[in-house]
């Protein structure tokens, strides 16, 4: 099952397509998205300037009923801004380095294929595989620990 399992893995490195033209068609469909977003943002802003500038004169009218729906108009813009800032963050936050993410599970997958091995071979001369469960609980500590420092 373990010589099964390595053996997928090998075939999956060598059907895998070139990381470089993946990566291209992940960042250009990040890209894409992130373009739709910019340019909503760009419009919400536009509009938020116009009402911004229509204040001053309708403060000046008697007629009040202009400037509240302004205002009302303006609060809504607002809103609709904060939102699409919020989602803009976000996009950007979860489509890192799409080339970063594909190196790293590239090296995951080879990383799995050695422990693979070594376990083959531990289990095939008869030895414990106490030492590579401590190896892989060791790699797990320092990544956590990794991950832990970036996040901060």
């Amino acid at each position: 099952m373990l010589a099964a399992a390595l053996e997928r893995l090998r075939l999956l490195a060598l059907v895998a397509v070139d990381p470089d033209s993946q990566a291209h068609e992940l960042a250009a469909s990040a890209g894409e998205d992130v373009s739709r977003m910019l340019t909503e943002q760009r419009s919400l802003e536009a509009r938020f300037a116009a009402l911004a500038h229509a204040q001053p004169p309708l403060r000046a009218a008697a007629n009040t009923a202009p400037l509240r729906e302004n205002e009302a108009q303006l609060a809504q813009v607002t809103s609709e801004l904060r939102t699409a800032t919020k989602q803009l963050c976000a996009s950007l936050r979860t489509s890192p380095s799409v080339p970063d993410n594909l190196a790293k599970a590239a090296a995951q997958r080879e990383m799995l294929a050695g422990l693979l091995v070594s376990l083959l071979r531990s289990l095939a001369a008869g030895s414990s595989v106490a030492p590579l469960i401590e190896a892989v609980l060791a790699a797990d500590r320092a990544e956590v620990c990794t991950c832990a420092h970036y996040s901060s």
